[in-house]
Order: C-alpha cells, then sequence, then structure tokens
C-alpha cells in the first residue's frame, strides 16, 4: 500500500499532484480527498505555481469512490443514507477542487477515469489524454 496518498512535484511554474494509490487503481477515499484539498488550498497561497496537472500512478487516472475501503458506513448497522454519504464527499472534492483553485488545473488523464473520478477530471480546466484513456459513467449502473 502507498504510503502517500497524494504526491508534490514542482517544476518551474507547474505543481503535478499525481494521485497515489495504484494498488486500488487511484480509487478516491477520504484520505486521497483531505490530501487534494488541502493541497489546493496551499497552491492558493502560493504565487510561485501558475498552473497545476492531476494524474494517477500507475495504469489509470482514477477508478471512482473506494467502495471496499474502510468507511464509517460499511457496517450493516448503517442506514441506506449513511451509506450514500461517501457520494456527497466525491461531490465536495469536484467542487473544491473547482472553487478552491484560482489557477489552471489540467487533469491528465492516463488510463481510466471512471464514475467519481471522472467527475474530477471535469472538475478540472482541461483534460488530455492518449488513445489509453477512458471516461467511464458509472453512477447508472448501480
Amino acid at each position: 500500500m502507498s504510503e502517500n496518498p497524494l504526491l508534490i512535484d514542482r517544476r518551474e511554474r507547474v505543481a503535478i499532484l499525481t494521485m497515489n494509490r495504484p494498488e486500488r487503481l487511484n480509487a478516491l477515499n477520504k484520505g486521497l480527498q483531505d490530501s487534494i484539498i488541502d493541497t489546493c488550498q496551499e497552491l492558493r497561497n502560493d504565487d510561485s505555481v501558475w498552473a497545476v496537472v492531476l494524474t494517477g500512478n500507475g495504469r489509470g487516472f482514477s477508478s471512482g469512490a473506494d467502495l471496499r475501503g474502510s468507511h464509517p458506513a460499511d457496517d450493516e448497522q448503517s442506514s441506506r443514507q449513511e451509506r450514500l454519504d461517501v457520494y456527497e464527499w466525491m461531490g465536495k472534492l469536484a467542487i473544491a477542487i473547482y472553487r478552491t483553485l484560482d489557477k489552471p488545473i489540467i487533469a491528465a488523464v492516463n488510463g481510466v477515469a471512471a464514475g467519481a473520478g471522472m467527475s474530477v477530471a471535469l472538475a478540472c480546466d482541461m483534460r488530455v489524454g492518449t488513445e489509453n484513456t477512458r471516461f467511464k459513467v458509472v453512477f447508472a449502473e448501480r
């Protein structure tokens, strides 16, 4: 398991944020969400950074919400609403990226961007990919 859920690399005036959960295809969990939001807030105040690139480590950009990870709503006693709350914070992540960062943010989409991962890519100002890039809407399938 990767130690740091988000890697930060600065190259000249660009900050490259790499989601670092390749063993889970960069599935989004609360820890990764918090890291992205905190980093966006820091970069907003950093005048040496003019643009941000968001990408994923490994085979894909993000497989979406980490539904297998530990979450308080995972236990059988939780209500339907508690189980659905995971999607609320996924939406907050996309909105936080869009509203918090006043610098251009580019999603460098490698491989798949599915579900909430696709939402994060769409929240960015620009998306770039390769012939292997795939966007997948999975909300309607659940």
